[in-house]
């Protein structure tokens, strides 16, 4: 099929439910390029931005996306429908974000 099996066969690896059953296109490695550096890239052309939006990606993932893993993980208990994640792991998610940005200057709100 492909020449660089080895590669698809690594991203398997981070692959969830819904990227398994995508054939054509992996969304999921899409769309973290697309979180992680279109906020860095845009700052660059903007001069009005906020000093802490560049960042907002890796915020997402590096924080709050490993938080809503452990606390979901580990103290989940409610699911949401059809999926594996809780509601637990999805609060701890946003909480870490909210606690982590609030105390930078030039914030959205």
């Amino acid at each position: 099929r492909t020449r660089m099996r080895w590669l698809d066969e690594y991203y398997l690896l981070f692959m969830d439910e819904k990227d398994r059953n995508d054939t054509t296109t992996n969304i999921t490695h899409l769309a973290l390029l697309a979180g992680c550096a279109g906020p860095l890239w845009i700052s660059k052309y903007v001069s009005t931005f906020p000093p802490l939006l560049p960042y907002a990606g890796l915020i997402v993932l590096g924080v709050g996306d490993s938080m809503g893993a452990i606390v979901g993980t580990t103290h989940g208990r409610i699911k949401w429908p059809q999926s594996k994640r809780t509601l637990e792991g999805s609060g701890a998610m946003f909480i870490s974000m909210l606690l982590l940005t609030l105390p930078f200057d030039g914030c959205a709100w």
